[in-house]
């Protein structure tokens, strides 16, 4: 999965080389405190995509940036933003 854990390095962010983009995310999120970290329900009601659409695309690195807080998955509203921006663009 396409997932962050805090100080730690998955084989998948070896893989996609976003690493430091994720770690940052986290970063800015505990330096900001009125920033809430979306649910994957959340980011389906967002983007009007099923759970397990948006499941897959972060399995197959195609989807928004998603940050592990223990076994809870959660996105960045920012890093939404650009996965919207960026899958719009053609």
């Amino acid at each position: 999965m396409h997932t962050t854990q805090y100080g730690a390095s998955t084989m998948s962010e070896q893989r996609d080389g976003s690493a430091a983009h994720r770690k940052s995310m986290a970063t800015a999120t505990l330096s900001r405190p009125d920033v809430r970290l979306l649910t994957l329900n959340e980011v389906c009601e967002k983007t009007a995509i099923g759970r397990s659409t948006i499941y897959r695309l972060i399995d197959e690195g195609r989807g928004p940036q998603t940050i592990k807080l223990g076994g809870a998955i959660r996105v960045h509203p920012d890093a939404l933003d650009e996965w919207i921006e960026k899958s719009t663009q053609g």
